[in-house]
């Protein structure tokens, strides 16, 4: 993936597109405010997120997740970042909103529309991704009222929920192009956006606003797969890319390149400059390489239909403890790692007490007991 300056839009990174930087919009870069509004829908949102739950699902509802849905994307993006430093999001601090059917959380959305919106239980799969990403780090989620020029992260859909059927000529034709409720042309992006596809897809770095698209998929937060596949998207708004095209890729995965399709080769590649410009930003952070990451691919993704009948794989591991058939649709420990390290470095340090089953609720019947001293000065504390 070329990720392109902040001066001009971006790309998706989750699939490819008839795009092109020659006609392309230019845009500001921006910094974050604090001055989003906050009314009070906004308070009882906030409410209703604090209710939601950052626990783990079960996997899989049925064939849906991450892994299915990431085989037929057509992606061009880079666990690493190349993004530059204005990209970042300011303090890790990301805020949101997002386009509603109609429904009960339509008052909580920066626009209504029943063809590209998202429903009650698209946006309760959002903020039970977005949980479990703050529950393991500094990151936080604000759903705000947005203003136009000021940095934020925007959610549709390219289809109309009720029945997957896709709105993207609708959204060239009637919205591209529109000052949205006065936050500026917010679906501009979407001019590229191709065909709409079982998946979804995401852009690069804090923008205004930064764009995050659902496509011809069905949601729900009682499934991880489904969870993880928002986790996966906002982890790439995030700056992050595809572990197998770290530079250090070689060191743990053989790539069998006769098994991939051909048009699918540059998402295998290593992030080197000769390749991609924007991998002179390359930043590993010094994070292990990790086979299980939820930005790792699997091992048949874009494989070639005589590779697949011939129980043939993309990639061999090279050490063992290296799964790359599993699915993945939970944070490692290492995407922690790497998240903290991109954002959280200069947050204040806290002490925290979990359970013993953290996130879920303290077990039943056992006394447990956790001492806490400290050497001069006072504590606070928040229960939770």
């Amino acid at each position: 993936m070329y990720v392109f300056p902040l001066s001009t839009t971006m790309a998706p990174t989750t699939r490819s597109t008839p795009w092109n930087p020659e006609t392309t919009t230019e845009e500001q870069a921006t910094t974050m405010h604090t001055n989003q509004t906050s009314g009070p829908e906004e308070v009882e949102f906030k409410e209703v997120y604090s209710a939601a739950s950052s626990v783990l699902r079960p996997k899989y509802r049925h064939y849906c997740g991450i892994d299915p849905i990431e085989e037929n994307m057509r992606r061009k993006d880079k666990s690493y970042t190349s993004m530059s430093q204005d990209q970042f999001w300011a303090n890790g601090v990301i805020p949101w909103s997002f386009v509603s059917t109609g429904d009960d959380f339509a008052k909580y959305a920066v626009h209504t529309d029943a063809n590209v919106g998202l429903t009650k239980a698209d946006v309760e799969t959002v903020i039970a991704a977005m949980k479990q990403i703050e529950d393991r780090t500094c990151i936080k989620f604000n759903m705000v009222k947005p203003v136009k020029g000021q940095p934020w992260l925007f959610i549709a859909r390219d289809n109309k929920a009720s029945d997957l059927s896709c709105q993207i000529p609708y959204v060239i034709s009637d919205l591209v192009g529109k000052d949205i409720n006065g936050v500026g042309d917010i679906y501009a992006r979407l001019r590229w956006a191709g065909d709409c596809f079982p998946g979804a897809y995401a852009w690069y770095g804090s923008s205004s606003p930064q764009n995050f698209v659902i496509s011809k998929v069905t949601l729900s937060n009682q499934y991880q797969g489904h969870i993880g596949l928002i986790v996966h998207e906002i982890l790439h708004n995030q700056g992050l890319g595809h572990t197998q095209k770290r530079q250090d890729a070689s060191q743990y995965i053989d790539i069998q390149w006769n098994n991939i399709q051909p048009a699918s080769h540059p998402q295998y590649e290593a992030c080197i400059t000769a390749k991609d410009p924007s991998c002179s930003r390359y930043n590993d952070y010094g994070t292990p390489y990790d086979c299980s990451s939820i930005m790792h691919y699997q091992d048949t993704f874009f494989i070639t239909d005589a590779a697949r009948r011939s129980g043939g794989k993309t990639m061999i591991p090279k050490k063992a403890g290296c799964d790359l058939s599993s699915s993945k649709s939970s944070l490692t420990n290492t995407d922690i790692e790497i998240l903290k390290k991109m954002y959280c470095a200069n947050s204040p340090q806290e002490k925290v007490i979990m359970s013993p089953n953290h996130p879920a609720n303290y077990p039943d019947n056992q006394d447990k007991e956790y001492p806490i001293s400290v050497a001069d000065g006072f504590c606070n504390w928040t229960f939770v």
